[in-house]
């Protein structure tokens, strides 16, 4: 499920490298799909300037032989960062996370349930101290607003979206330093305002 693995105390998963070949004609919100945009599978597609200085930093990946779907975006400059379990990587400003889940029914999974099993792990890992809803080009999501509670973890504070789109389960997490002087939760909602997805396979 979400918390598979985590990269500097928040979400990250280990995934392997696969393409996507064909792309969809149109995104839900009306818009004409573009080419360029950073591609998660056939479900969402991100502009390639989401705003606030964020940059693809992880290409969109997937679980070899699954319908899961990853990628990153950092603000700022890289420097280095050893994490808790002693290993070097890069630490930004800021970094927003997006994971597209597709659910198996097979498995009994759906994906309301899927999303609020993200969200009550988010309420247990973090210190939540804001809950909304926010609709963005059509697409409602559930908005937690938290501090992180470990010292650990070098973001201090970040914004968290959840949405269901078909049979997938969608979540965006914008997460930010102590130095970092924006809001994450405008990071987040400008950065799902660059998000369309797939009108071929509906809400």
């Amino acid at each position: 499920m979400r918390r598979i693995l985590k990269s500097a105390g928040l979400l990250a998963l280990s995934l392997l490298l696969a393409g996507c070949s064909s792309y969809p004609e149109k995104a839900a919100d009306g818009s004409d799909w573009n080419k360029e945009w950073t591609i998660l599978g056939r479900v969402a597609g991100v502009e390639t300037d989401p705003g606030h200085g964020l940059v693809l930093s992880e290409n969109p990946v997937v679980l070899t032989g699954s319908d899961n779907f990853y990628a990153t975006w950092a603000a700022g400059e890289a420097r280095p960062f050893t994490n808790e379990e002693g290993k070097e990587t890069d630490l930004y400003d800021a970094q927003v996370y997006m994971l597209v889940y597709g659910n198996d029914a097979k498995k009994g999974e759906a994906p309301e349930a899927t999303m609020e099993e993200w969200m009550d792990r988010e309420r247990q890992s973090y210190d939540v101290w804001g809950e909304r809803t926010l609709e963005i080009g059509g697409q409602t999501y559930q908005i937690l607003d938290y501090q992180v509670v470990t010292e650990s973890n070098p973001y201090s504070r970040g914004t968290s979206a959840f949405t269901v789109y078909g049979d997938y389960t969608i979540t965006v997490e914008a997460a930010g330093t102590e130095e970092y002087e924006e809001d994450t939760a405008q990071v987040l909602a400008d950065f799902l305002s660059a998000c369309h997805y797939n009108a071929e396979l509906g809400r």
